[in-house]
């Protein structure tokens, strides 16, 4: 059983969520109104997901509020819960990793399609043998404190659940070829090689972040990508 926090100040969306989360199987959701409570239940409770609203409430204190629990880790992953656009979200999240954003107003569907794509992703995490130190591309390696997280040469690395997914995946066949249809599939359903190539292009700036001299994701034009050793 898996375990989802909704924090949400609006009290008909905080429902409507509530309501779609009812959907999934085998979790169990709480939910909270402001910051305060939901530091109450993060201090009585572990979650695999929390599912966040950027603002909670009208005060300057309260704008960012929901990035903020995140930053403390409120859970495994983040999904974020907001009308502000993507670039902006992302901007916002420079510091985090493990997240996802739905975009005010939300999709259904897309909203479902992200929580259960988390919580596998958060499963997977505390489940899925961790690749050795020895067994990874030379600099990368998981946080020894919270194996979801990638560090690059002792830096953490700030990434969407989406290319935490992409990176694993390269990780583990380092030096090896990995399609395009291999990694599309850590996609939302409907997504392709657009979609692919700018997930791309956000890992490698975030690398770049932390090394400006990363190159080791390399294009097989027609083939996929390759994590290659650094020359």
């Amino acid at each position: 059983m898996q375990r989802i926090l909704v924090v949400e100040d609006d009290p008909a969306m905080r429902e409507h969520l509530l309501q779609l989360l009812s959907e999934v199987q085998d979790v169990e959701v709480d939910a909270a109104a402001d910051e305060t409570g939901a530091r109450v239940l993060m201090g009585n409770n572990n979650y695999d997901l929390a599912v966040l609203d950027i603002e909670l409430g009208q005060t300057a204190l309260s704008r960012y509020a929901g990035m903020k629990l995140a930053k403390e880790e409120a859970a495994a992953v983040a999904l974020f819960v907001s009308g502000t656009n993507d670039s902006t979200l992302r901007d916002l999240a420079s510091l985090l990793w493990g997240y996802d954003f739905v975009r005010k107003p939300i999709d259904d569907i897309d909203f479902i399609v992200k929580v259960k794509r988390s919580l596998e992703f958060s499963h997977l995490a505390r489940n899925k043998a961790p690749l050795s130190k020895s067994d990874l591309p030379s600099g990368l390696e998981r946080n020894p404190k919270n194996q979801t997280k990638f560090l690059w040469h002792g830096k953490d690395v700030q990434l969407s659940v989406t290319e935490l997914g992409i990176v694993d995946q390269l990780a583990r066949s380092f030096g090896i070829v990995v399609p395009y249809s291999t990694l599309e599939s850590a996609l939302p359903t409907g997504r392709g090689a657009n979609a692919l190539s700018s997930h791309i292009r956000n890992i490698r700036q975030a690398f770049r972040d932390k090394d400006p001299n990363f190159s080791e994701i390399a294009t097989e034009p027609g083939r996929g990508y390759i994590w290659k050793p650094r020359a």
